[in-house]
C-alpha cells in the first residue's frame, strides 16, 4: 500500500530456469546492467518490491520456489 497516493500495487514473483543459457539484457531502455549475485552480496538500493520479498512482506512469507531461504529480521 502507498497510502501518500491512494493506491496498492500486486506484484507476481516468477522463476524460471535458464539451463546453462547466458543471460542477456533484452530491453536497454529499462535495464542498463546485469549480475548474477549470491543472496548476502545483492547490490543496494533494491527495488522496494524485491526489499519486501527478501524481508518476508509477501504471501506466502518465504515462497517455496524462492532459491534461497528467507531469513527473518526479529
Amino acid at each position: 500500500m502507498f497510502a501518500d497516493v491512494g493506491k496498492h500495487y500486486l506484484t507476481v514473483w516468477m522463476r524460471g530456469d535458464a539451463d546453462g543459457v547466458p543471460a542477456k539484457i533484452a530491453d536497454t531502455a529499462e535495464i542498463n546492467e546485469l549480475g548474477w549475485f549470491s543472496p548476502n552480496e545483492l547490490p543496494s538500493p533494491l527495488h522496494l518490491y524485491f526489499q519486501n520479498l527478501l524481508d518476508g512482506r509477501c504471501w506466502p512469507r518465504s515462497p517455496a520456489n524462492l532459491p534461497f531461504t528467507i531469513h527473518q529480521k526479529p
